[in-house]
């Protein structure tokens, strides 16, 4: 291509440095994957001990409809 120069000093375009762009995403966290497992496993057992009373489970109407309640 004629009549197109590099800028003074610099002897071509082509090895001009590039600074690295900046990354749009933060990276995640570094989360191990046991730490996720007992996070989870807590969580059920916490549900199973306290989720039977806090939802009301031994109600009469629900063994009615669940087919599990004895004669009245």
């Amino acid at each position: 291509m004629a009549g197109i120069s590099s800028p003074p000093g610099v002897t071509s375009m082509a090895r001009m440095p590039v600074a690295p762009l900046p990354s749009p995403v933060p990276a995640a966290p570094k989360v191990r994957l046991p730490g996720i497992v007992v996070g989870t496993v807590a969580r059920l057992a916490m549900g199973a001990l306290v989720g039977g009373t806090v939802l009301g489970m031994g109600e009469s109407w629900i063994g009615f409809l669940a087919g599990t309640a004895g004669p009245a």
